[in-house]
């Protein structure tokens, strides 16, 4: 679980990176450059996931696969 400004420092460090399963971000739109950045050097899919404290996650989208955000009912089921 990650934030856009968490992921831009950890991608520009120049720390190798593991492989790992998937990461979820949140918190501040990610843009699809960074989000594929991310992709290829964590070698995982990224999931941006909306919401808010008051109503939980509402919408989740693959950044790097689509613009559009997709409800929660079908936005993790089909990505992961």
């Amino acid at each position: 679980m990650t934030t856009p400004f968490h992921l831009k420092t950890l991608l520009d460090s120049g720390v190798a990176l593991p492989p790992i399963d998937l990461t979820l971000c949140a918190t501040a739109p990610l843009a699809a450059q960074l989000a594929a950045r991310a992709e290829a050097a964590l070698a995982a899919p990224l999931v941006e996931i909306y919401g808010c404290t008051e109503a939980g996650q509402v919408a989740t989208r693959r950044t790097v696969a689509a613009a559009e955000w997709r409800t929660i009912e079908r936005g993790l089921k089909q990505r992961i």
